[in-house]
């Protein structure tokens, strides 16, 4: 029987564990102007995978909140539909 410690607990799980992340996009002018979805995607793939981590999965996330979505419209009112955060993507 071999001694378990917490790094051979962690060896033995490595395979299981997983990264998930949100990565947003900015929206109103500027993001229109200066953000290329496909390709800011793209990126963040490729940095997550010199860390070490495989993307399997994503998908358009949305905001679902209200309180969110109306501070939104109120952030681009305020900066003259120049920039508010916008949706992005679940890796």
């Amino acid at each position: 029987m071999t001694n378990l410690t917490p790094s051979s607990i962690t060896n033995l799980l490595a395979p299981a564990l997983a990264l998930a992340g949100s990565y947003s996009l900015s929206s109103g002018l500027i993001g229109l102007l200066l953000t290329n979805p496909r390709r800011a995607l793209e990126k963040r793939i490729l940095e997550e995978n010199v860390d070490g981590w495989n993307a399997i999965y994503f998908t358009n996330h949305k905001e679902t909140n209200m309180f969110v979505l109306i501070l939104q419209i109120v952030v681009l009112f305020l900066t003259l539909f120049l920039w508010t955060w916008g949706a992005g993507y679940l890796i």
